[in-house]
């Protein structure tokens, strides 16, 4: 029971604040032009900036399946691209050594305006050709950077009417990012190493139901080759639906049983005091010899 009440106080003390994940920019010549692996809400999206109207960057514009963030069930849905929009805020148009790229919005591809930058994508498309959009206005000072929802025209376009020098106004072309062939290992964050209170907490966490920053937070080596949730998430994804982390072979992946054996191994936990309170009903592993050379054999 002692240890057990270990299990919860690392699950809790570990915290789950809110932070930010840095996508990979791309910048040419100082402009920014878009981003890669850009996390919204756990998957990883790419993303370019580009000037022009919908009908030449959305696939004619004539569909809602058009556009990377629609609901087809619910076109008012608009939680996932309100989601995608802030994360241009928090991961793209931030200021570090590779530019200013909040401070000063006219350094993004389509933008010229030091003051701002509006940066838009289609939710859907009716039949008269009106778009509903999703924008992001990065603009100076920061306070005025929000999220607005609005209406266009497909046939809107974003590059300036001849003869004016302004452009404020871009489209934010999305895509999915490759998704990587991923293996279930219990390096969960890919540093080389299997640590109790990183990749066990990580593991113990997922088998918790925890998901998205709260499930990394405080829970990845400094040396993590793996350190986002969008990284770690398919792996451990992996281990539960290939049953590889159904430690006790019982046919279910349960925190209080698969999570405990496994931190409890990591932790260096053998013998009776490994497997005590901890097999699941109807294991087809059930002691500790069968528990210890199993997780042994998962160890990279």
């Amino acid at each position: 029971m002692k240890f057990l009440n270990l299990i919860y106080i690392a699950v809790l003390f570990f915290g789950y604040s809110i932070s930010s994940y840095s996508a990979i920019l791309d910048i040419r010549n100082g402009v920014l032009f878009g981003a890669s692996e850009v996390d919204v809400n756990g998957a990883l999206f790419d993303v370019q900036f580009k000037d022009g109207t919908c009908i030449e960057l959305f696939d004619d514009c004539d569909e809602n399946t058009d556009f990377p963030f629609t609901n087809p069930a619910n076109l008012n849905d608009g939680v996932l691209l309100r989601a995608a929009m802030q994360a241009l805020l928090d991961q793209v148009f931030v200021d570090s050594s590779l530019g200013a790229f909040d401070n000063e919005p006219n350094l993004m591809n389509g933008c010229n305006v030091p003051g701002g930058c509006n940066i838009a994508t289609p939710l859907w498309v009716n039949g008269s050709g009106g778009l509903g959009v999703f924008v992001t206005h990065n603009w100076t000072p920061e306070h005025r950077d929000v999220i607005s929802a609005g209406g266009s025209l497909k046939t809107f376009d974003t590059r300036p009417v001849p003869g004016l020098v302004e452009d404020i106004s871009v489209y934010a072309v999305w895509n999915q990012s490759d998704a990587p062939n991923v293996e279930c290992t219990l390096d969960a964050d890919g540093n080389k190493s299997v640590d109790a209170l990183t990749d066990g907490l990580l593991f113990i966490r997922y088998m918790f139901g925890i998901r998205g920053v709260s499930l990394v937070e405080d829970a990845i080596a400094n040396n993590c080759s793996l350190c986002v949730a969008a990284e770690i998430e398919p792996i451990l994804d992996q281990c539960a639906t290939t049953g590889t982390s159904d430690i006790d072979g019982n046919g279910n992946v349960d925190a209080l049983t698969d999570g405990l054996l496994l931190i409890r191994f990591i932790f260096g936990i053998r013998g009776d005091a490994l497997i005590i309170d901890s097999v699941g009903n109807a294991c087809s592993r059930c002691t500790e010899l069968e528990i210890e050379g199993y997780i042994q054999g998962l160890i990279p």
